[in-house]
């Protein structure tokens, strides 16, 4: 009695740990060296509506368009995902069609390595279509697409700015050429100081994860003469990107 009382709860305890590989646990945002990455300064990608996070440009989204087509995403492109089943527990069989000239690429193996990690592996590919980027063989460790987590659940602080918000900088705050701290041609126009009264021009279409907080990306405007950190004159009309999250709403009093 007490060896199969054992054996239930260490059963239990499995279907717990690992959940059942699905056809349906394709989708989502997977993305590329996940554990070589911290979640500081990430940006957002949206999949079926829900934002997930993302940490590089090597990235596949696999989604259901509002038409029904189900198709998978990457950096510069895509694929319609004829088919899909499931082969065995831990292997989910992929018919793929490139969207940009229409051409059948072949079947791709998903192997989930658990429910979050997967490794892609080609098994038929066509004549015309064999280096297709980032659906290749990923046997090797770096090369392990881990599942990205939804913004819902990470529990964490999410602004959003509007254009034409009158704002005023809550901290020091660089402005920048580009909306992101990562490209290289991203470059710090200036760093604003304490207090600088700014107006939102426009915001980037994906949101940014830095220090904890998502919160848009945001070409700014200064609306009236301040200074940088060390006290140097800002004209006004200084424009720049910035990251929201340092930006606080005037009061209407104070516009």
């Amino acid at each position: 009695m007490k060896k199969n009382l054992i054996f239930l709860i260490s059963l239990f305890l499995m279907v717990s740990v690992y959940p059942e590989i699905t056809p349906d646990s394709i989708w989502g945002v997977w993305d590329i060296d996940h554990d070589e990455y911290t979640y500081e300064s990430l940006q957002m990608v949206n999949a079926d509506g829900i934002e997930y996070l993302r940490m590089t440009w090597e990235l596949l989204i696999f989604e259901k368009n509002s038409d029904g087509k189900s198709v998978i995403w990457e950096q510069g492109g895509g694929c319609d995902l004829l088919d899909y089943y499931q082969k065995d527990s831990k292997t989910i069989i992929l018919c793929i069609r490139t969207i940009s000239d229409n051409m059948l690429y072949g079947e791709v193996a998903m192997h989930f390595i658990d429910e979050n990690h997967v490794w892609f592996e080609v098994l038929k590919p066509t004549k015309n279509n064999t280096n297709l980027p980032l659906i290749t063989d990923f046997k090797d460790s770096k090369k392990i697409l881990t599942r990205m987590p939804t913004i819902a659940s990470l529990n964490i602080p999410v602004i959003t700015l509007n254009e034409g918000d009158l704002m005023y900088c809550s901290d020091n705050l660089r402005l920048r050429t580009e909306h992101s701290i990562h490209d290289l041609d991203s470059k710090v126009i200036v760093c604003m100081k304490k207090g600088t009264k700014v107006k939102v021009v426009q915001k980037y279409n994906w949101p940014g994860y830095i220090d904890g907080i998502v919160a848009d990306w945001v070409e700014v405007e200064v609306i009236e003469d301040s200074f940088d950190k060390d006290g140097k004159p800002l004209p006004k009309g200084t424009r720049g990107w910035c990251f929201g999250a340092y930006l606080t709403l005037l009061d209407e009093d104070s516009k």
